[in-house]
């Protein structure tokens, strides 16, 4: 196992030499290495917390979910409203005619579902 855990550290030294992650060994069945995981696991955030690095995470994760949820809800209203469902079809089918353009599209279609 340590010689794995060896050959895990050099690639990941190769692969990403300024962020490479801590390789620990460690066996729950042995009860080697758990207490020395813990430790690194708090230490590690820790140092996340101190240079802001966690809460910057934290604040994209956030954003992205947002946006996640936005699309979704956006999907679901011209998916499961019939007036919104035959619009888009409308709407499609004049941006593939060349008829409008895909901005002008959905600017049509969001006025309709803020109506």
């Amino acid at each position: 196992m340590h010689n794995e855990a060896g050959a895990l550290r050099a690639n990941l030294s190769i692969s990403r030499p300024a962020g490479a992650p801590e390789v620990l060994v460690l066996s729950a069945l042995e009860g080697s290495g758990v207490q020395t995981l813990w430790e690194t696991l708090a230490r590690k955030q820790v140092e996340l917390g101190q240079g802001g690095a966690l809460a910057a995470r934290r604040r994209a994760q956030r954003r992205a979910w947002f946006a996640s949820e936005l699309e979704s809800a956006l999907r679901d209203a011209f998916a499961h409203r019939p007036d919104l469902l035959q619009a888009r079809q409308e709407a499609e089918q004049s941006v593939e005619s060349g008829a409008v353009s895909p901005t002008e599209a959905v600017q049509r279609l969001l006025s309709r579902l803020l109506r």
